[in-house]
């Protein structure tokens, strides 16, 4: 069970480091200060949430899995030595998922942070159309 579990870990994590890659070079770039182009860029970044969230949570079904998986061979542990050594086996894919759950944060302060600019700029927008 937990073989087959490592291999769609493996064939996972493998079909996301591209995009992830990708999704976190947005990062470094700064918030423009134009409001036209700081627009453009919450449209990108609000792209990425939904990937964000499919990859938190497909983390969190690969960790319970696995963590299953590991626990089943704990069963003549005392309840604290299983939580240690549950927590070390583990330790790899609960790594990946934490980053999954940092970037999807990432994701969302910086869409907090874009559409504060853009109310910060509505009265400048405004004045130019009228």
């Amino acid at each position: 069970m937990l073989e087959k579990l490592f291999t769609e870990f493996a064939l996972w994590h493998e079909s996301i480091k591209e995009e992830a890659k990708l999704d976190a070079e947005l990062f470094s770039q700064a918030l423009s200060k134009d409001p036209i182009e700081l627009y453009s860029q919450l449209q990108d970044v609000e792209k990425i949430v939904l990937r964000s969230a499919d990859r938190v949570s497909k983390a969190e079904e690969l960790l319970s899995k696995i963590s299953y998986g590991y626990s089943v061979n704990y069963e003549d542990m005392k309840p604290t030595e299983m939580k240690v050594k549950l927590a070390s086996d583990v330790a790899e894919f609960k790594l990946c998922h934490d980053r999954m759950e940092n970037i999807a944060s990432a994701v969302s302060k910086r869409i907090m942070a874009a559409e504060s600019l853009l109310k910060w700029h509505q009265p400048t927008m405004m004045r130019g159309i009228s």
